[in-house]
């Protein structure tokens, strides 16, 4: 899974190039992650998104571990959009929020700077109606400035997650599952090789590691991530009502 899926041609916001802009953003419609079936979730939203979706880990490049929440059972399809690709679920995870705008990160001697871009393939963007993106005098849009501030707030989160996902490989809580989907009509699908953290290990750390990861707020993540596994029931249940209306 590619950390920045759905986008397209993402370039870094100029307030001369892009000072005319305007945008409109997705609020009904979804289509853009249509043939999604995992997005990556921060270790935050896991009290949220637990309560309908189903939250696993992914290796991703560089062996990198992050939290993903499923989307679907087959590759290319997203079974959260009804028929007019509006969201289903109460939760829609940041990482989907965020579009089309992204920060990009890099390293100049040894310190981090971020750069706000946008996906300029979006077709809610140069619209003639929507959000300015620049106010006349060239200063970020109050709209802008908000978008910004979410997207920091975003990047937090994920830096925050890292050092979570880095603590249970240290603790060694992680073991391989497959995630296998045996449907009503009898189908079965495999949705690649996944990570869930392994309760019998869990159980067995010593009380300074609990201590340890209960202050740092991150035990509430895990067992979220666990309650969250027993919701791969419903993504089943709706890929067979789907598969059974295909085959009508």
């Amino acid at each position: 899974m590619a950390n920045l899926l759905f986008y397209g041609k993402t370039v870094a916001l100029n307030k001369e190039l892009h000072k005319n802009k305007k945008i409109s953003l997705p609020t009904d419609n979804y289509s853009f992650t249509a043939k999604t079936n995992s997005v990556i979730l921060t270790g935050p939203e896991f009290g949220n998104a637990c309560k309908e979706l189903c939250i696993v880990f992914s290796r991703i490049k560089n062996n990198q571990i992050v939290p993903v929440v499923l989307l679907g059972v087959r590759n290319n399809e997203n079974l959260l959009l009804n028929s007019s690709n509006k969201w289903c679920a109460d939760y829609i995870p940041g990482f989907i929020r965020r579009y089309p705008f992204v920060l990009a990160e890099a390293s100049i001697k040894d310190s981090e700077t971020l750069t706000v871009c946008i996906d300029e393939s979006y077709p809610g963007f140069g619209v003639e109606k929507g959000e300015p993106l620049f106010e006349n005098n060239g200063e970020y849009s109050p709209f802008l400035l908000n978008t910004i501030q979410f997207l920091k707030d975003y990047h937090n989160q994920f830096k925050l997650t890292e050092s979570f996902t880095s603590r249970l490989q240290e603790l060694d809580l992680f073991k391989e599952y497959t995630a296998k989907f045996d449907l009503k009509n009898g189908q079965s699908f495999r949705l690649g090789e996944f990570l869930i953290v392994n309760e019998k290990k869990l159980y067995e750390l010593e009380d300074k590691q609990v201590l340890e990861l209960f202050q740092a707020g991150q035990l509430a993540w895990i067992f979220f991530h666990l309650t969250s596994l027993a919701n791969m029931g419903l993504l089943v249940d709706v890929a067979s009502e789907k598969l059974a209306k295909e085959g009508d």
